[in-house]
Parts: structure tokens; C-alpha cells; sequence
């Protein structure tokens, strides 16, 4: 077997990445680092693989799909409010974001609750 040249591209869900992972959703990123979101979707960019924001995320939609060309999917927690849910997945299909939904749902105390009702797309 020659190692000398390894190919890790691969396909997911019909998209060719060039580094079999993808980076997963994590919230409220830029507190941690004022890059926040939009490094992370670069760097996925540059490894040729996809990022994930989260639903959680400190960077709105717009903002990511305008600072990379990556490939971009969307973590969306399904909701009561299928208004929100479906206001949320077409403003992700709007700027490229392939969009799913996280089967786990989301738990917000009050504080968190008014965070995602800032970053919807109604507010």
C-alpha cells in the first residue's frame, strides 16, 4: 500500500469535502474570541470541509454567509412556534446555508430565550 499520496476528500449529503469532518454547531462563540463564528467558518473553508453555526451562535446568518464561501449548514432546534421554525430555515436557504434540525430540541431559561428571539429573523 503507498502512502505517499492519501485522498481524504469524500462526499456528504451530496457535497464533495475535501477533509472528512465537519465542524459541528457550537454556541455563543465570540465571547470566547471576537472572531467567534466567522473564523471558524473560514478556517472549515480553508480545510475544505463544511461549518455548522449554531442555533446558539453570536454571528447571524448574513453575517457568515457574507464572510466566507465555504459550504455552510444550519443547526435549527425545532420549535413550537412553527412561524420561527420556518422563518429561521428560509432565511438559511436564502443565503446558501443547507438547513436541518436538531432532534434534541432546545431547553432556554429566560435570558437565553431573549438571546434567539434577538437573532431570530422576525426581531
Amino acid at each position: 500500500m503507498d502512502v505517499g499520496k492519501i485522498e481524504l476528500a469524500t462526499s456528504v449529503l451530496g457535497r464533495r469535502i475535501e477533509l472528512p469532518l465537519v465542524l459541528a454547531p457550537c454556541g455563543l462563540t465570540r465571547p470566547i474570541h471576537q472572531a467567534g463564528e466567522i473564523a471558524s467558518a473560514r478556517a472549515a473553508h480553508r480545510a475544505g470541509t463544511v461549518y455548522t453555526p449554531s442555533t446558539m451562535a453570536t454571528t447571524s446568518i448574513d453575517a457568515l454567509a457574507d464572510a466566507t464561501r465555504g459550504p455552510l449548514w444550519y443547526q435549527i432546534y425545532v420549535s413550537r412556534d412553527r412561524g420561527l421554525l420556518e422563518a429561521s430555515l428560509e432565511r438559511a436557504r436564502q443565503r446558501g446555508h443547507r438547513a436541518g434540525a436538531d432532534p434534541d430540541g432546545l431547553s432556554l431559561g429566560a435570558g437565553a430565550r431573549r438571546l434567539v428571539a434577538a437573532r431570530s429573523p422576525r426581531g
